[in-house]
């Protein structure tokens, strides 16, 4: 999930990548007072591969939205989890798991191989019912406003902390990154120079 500013939701490159490739790297936890642990959710679904985790943002009492190569599965093999984390290791506040009723793709989303740019990987979930208390959908960002090059954007996800160990997934993170520029219509890229960006789960 992509906040860009704290305020708005966009997508970019960083966070729509196929699972396969896709961490919050050098981030922190999110404090429960964070207003983007009201908005953030975890998506867990079960797949012809198994078991997948991706990130998703609120953005109505009952709808999620999420990347579309995270829907890739029939609706009742995706759960969405609100818990700011799910490590067994971690001392954990009450969580709550919701079912969906299903999702919607975008149409034109070009499939989770596919390797140019607009890739119209967006798809929003429906949930069974709203969201529970201390949750609320995420304030977007004006059509009219856009996220420019050298500007703060925050990133935020359950993924891997470490790409080489595949470990870290289950805990909501956040990290400012800084916007490197658009690489398409509907896409941007994160500056991950300074080792700052999103990875395997953060997807969404």
């Amino acid at each position: 999930a992509v906040l860009g500013g704290g305020v708005g939701i966009s997508n970019t490159s960083a966070a729509v990548m196929p699972p396969t490739v896709d961490l919050i790297m050098n981030g922190v936890s999110v404090a429960a007072k964070d207003p983007v642990a009201s908005t953030t959710v975890l998506l867990v679904g079960n797949g012809v591969q198994g078991e997948y985790i991706c990130t998703g943002s609120v953005i109505a009492p009952d709808m999620v939205i999420t990347a579309a190569h995270c829907v890739q599965t029939n609706p009742e093999n995706i759960r969405i989890v609100f818990a700011r984390s799910v490590n067994k290791s971690k001392k954990n506040e009450p969580s709550q798991m919701l079912s969906i009723e299903g999702y919607l793709v975008n149409p034109k989303f070009r499939g989770s191989n596919y390797q140019g740019v607009d890739m119209g990987d967006i798809a929003v979930v429906h949930l069974t019912e709203k969201i529970p208390s201390g949750y609320q959908p995420a304030k977007l960002m004006p059509v009219t406003e856009q996220l420019k090059p050298q500007e703060n954007t925050i990133l935020a996800g359950y993924g891997i902390t470490n790409a080489n160990t595949e470990k870290g997934s289950g805990t909501l993170r956040k990290v400012i990154a800084v916007i490197k520029g658009a690489v398409s219509k509907t896409e941007i890229a994160i500056d991950e120079t300074t080792h700052k960006g999103s990875c395997n789960g953060d997807s969404g």
